[in-house]
């Protein structure tokens, strides 16, 4: 499970939650530098690209919460930028401004996180918890990292000691979320389809495309626990909100509907994925198996070559191109793999 899609989970918890004040985007050099003065972590990760930018040509004011400020703003610009070292510096500085603000730990814990440095982003996390206990962003990525760092066990303890019981439905969304990742590391894939399910309850008003990403985790949670028919509806559903969604759901229910013996079907489900994910061995492997069972050895020949163009050394590819092959020369109708 990636961490990126953990903590994304944790900053929206707080960005769901609160109108932002800067919605006008035309004040004037000073009133910016106003706004600086009393700017808001959770005010500041919801501001526009074009106005988060305006804000750091104006500048600080030479105040302490001013320079602060924008310490924070471009450490999010950073975070943004693909580029987490530099926001972690920027954030560092930040904190020597005002150790006291458990947000900005948990931003440095962010960073930390996507830079791999885990047990530094567990210590900010802690620290964050520490300055301010009922801080919910903070918990739910203490969770994700420990998860990260393959302790599932301590990241359950961490929910159930700081966040029981979520206080309202957006929490309740989230911590659904997170118990549902930790349920498939320890293997336990009725528990993780529940938990999904549970946070799917929620999910609509704050996770918008991401509920394509709980339908396929409760996808994979069903199918790992042999409930097949209900992880064919969950991924049916995770591709109809998200038809760019990742290649492992196209995969999952190609995967499904040829085992139940809809090849027809399955032909199809492959030959979307291929469309979506042309130079992808995965989903051009599936239509070479699927047109083998369709016995369409014609077909397989060309995809199988595809492959091998794509990957020479395609182990599955080469046996089903070499046995064609062998079959067309010697006029056979029956191809075994």
């Amino acid at each position: 499970m990636r961490l990126a899609v953990l903590l994304a989970a944790s900053l929206l918890v707080i960005a769901s939650q609160l109108p932002s004040v800067f919605a006008v985007e035309s004040l004037a050099a000073h009133q910016m530098q106003q706004s600086l003065q009393n700017l808001d972590v959770k005010e500041a990760i919801r501001l526009s690209p074009s106005f988060l930018e305006k804000l750091l040509e104006v500048g600080d004011d030479g105040s302490t919460a001013s320079k602060c400020s924008v310490l924070t703003l471009r450490g999010i610009a950073s975070t943004r930028k693909g580029d987490p070292s530099t926001a972690a510096g920027h954030y560092r500085e930040a904190i020597a401004i005002d150790p006291k603000e458990a947000s900005l730990h948990w931003l440095l814990a962010r960073a930390y996180g996507e830079t791999g440095e885990h047990e530094m982003g567990i210590r900010s996390c802690e620290t964050a918890i520490q300055i301010d206990p009922d801080f919910v962003p903070a918990v739910l990525t203490l969770a994700a990292l420990q998860i990260e760092h393959q302790d599932p066990e301590t990241a359950k303890e961490t929910l159930e000691t700081h966040l029981p019981i979520a206080s309202n439905e957006v929490d309740s969304c989230y911590r659904f979320f997170i118990l549902g990742v930790i349920q498939m590391k320890q293997a336990d894939f009725a528990s993780a389809a529940k938990s999904f399910e549970d946070s799917l309850d929620g999910a609509s008003d704050y996770f918008a495309l991401r509920t394509s990403r709980l339908w396929y985790l409760k996808a994979v949670a069903e199918h790992r626990s042999q409930k097949n028919d209900r992880a064919l509806l969950s991924v049916r559903r995770a591709i109809e909100d998200d038809s760019n969604g990742p290649e492992d759901a196209f995969l999952l229910m190609w995967s499904l509907t040829q085992k139940k013996g809809w090849n027809v079907a399955a032909l199809e489900v492959a030959e979307i994925a291929i469309a979506k994910h042309p130079n992808s061995t995965r989903s051009h492997a599936a239509l070479l198996s699927t047109l083998m069972h369709l016995k369409q050895f014609k077909a397989a020949r060309e995809v199988s070559k595809r492959i091998l163009q794509i990957d020479p050394e395609h182990a599955f590819a080469r046996k089903i191109n070499d046995r064609l092959n062998v079959a067309i020369k010697s006029g056979l109708k029956r191809v075994t793999y």
